[in-house]
């Protein structure tokens, strides 16, 4: 409650599928998540299947502070504040996803590669997979879209 605001009763009576998680999950070439070790041990008390999936961690698989040490702070809300990128509401699903998408999708100063590369670079070696050209979302015309 006094990190996120969430109360007892908000949740009170809610459940989460975990087939239809399951379901979501099991499409995804890569589950990103910001601090992954954390979201993970949440997501696999509802799917146990989680463990067999490729997580990438935008916390801890890019390189912030070395890219950048004026970083003081690798919590989403900070790096988003640094790089100013748009936010949405904190410590609330869909809006840390909004967040850590448009965070990782804005280039860096490393050749101008996204930052989503970092992370996509170091699975693709490690599980010894062929490199695909990745397409980067259009931020922009998905907002005109809404």
């Amino acid at each position: 409650m006094a990190v996120h605001g969430i109360t007892d009763g908000m949740v009170r009576g809610h459940r989460i599928d975990g087939r239809s998680c399951n379901g979501l999950l099991a499409a995804a070439d890569i589950c990103l998540a910001h601090n992954s070790g954390f979201d993970k041990g949440f997501v696999a008390q509802v799917v146990p299947e989680i463990h067999g999936y490729t997580w990438g961690c935008t916390c801890r698989g890019i390189p912030w502070k070395r890219l950048y040490p004026s970083i003081r702070s690798t919590a989403l809300q900070c790096l988003s504040r640094h790089f100013c990128s748009e936010k949405g509401v904190a410590h609330r699903a869909p809006g840390d996803v909004e967040t850590t998408t448009n965070l990782v999708s804005l280039r860096g100063i490393q050749g101008s590669r996204a930052f989503q590369h970092y992370i996509l670079h170091k699975k693709i070696r490690r599980k010894d997979l062929v490199p695909k050209v990745v397409v980067l979302p259009d931020l922009a015309f998905q907002r005109r879209l809404a």
